[in-house]
């Protein structure tokens, strides 16, 4: 997966395809980040499952690793 289709499935809606390819495009020292925020991304999904977070807050959080993700893609 090239960085263009990663920033093409984030603007589709669809983090989470959009993180499977994360870790083919990323330097090696940035590794690390991406399992973190792969992390993040399940606790949330867990989270909304479950119906323990609210909505806003499941957006504000979604937002944040969809800006790390494109910020990780960017600067690489």
């Amino acid at each position: 997966m090239t960085k263009k289709e990663i920033r093409n499935l984030i603007a589709s809606g669809r983090l989470s395809d959009a993180m499977k390819g994360l870790p083919g495009v990323v330097a090696d020292h940035l590794q690390n980040d991406v399992i973190l925020l792969q992390s993040r991304l399940n606790g949330l999904e867990r989270q909304e499952r479950l119906g323990t977070i609210d909505s806003g807050s499941a957006n504000i959080e979604r937002a944040k690793i969809t800006a790390a993700v494109l910020d990780m893609i960017s600067g690489d």
